[in-house]
């Protein structure tokens, strides 16, 4: 992403602020973390500490 990160971010959080689109290689995804294997294998993300 380069020198445009942050303005990507920016742009992730306007159209996004609940976070609901989501992926591990994706802007804006380093917040995220999957905790338990079922999460993994269902593809279902949480927020870091909300476990």
């Amino acid at each position: 992403w380069g020198s445009n990160y942050e303005k990507l971010v920016g742009v992730k959080r306007e159209w996004d602020p609940s976070g609901v689109f989501w992926a591990p290689v994706t802007v804006g995804s380093e917040g995220w973390v999957e905790e338990s294997e079922w999460e993994a294998l269902s593809g279902r993300p949480v927020r870091e500490g909300e476990g």
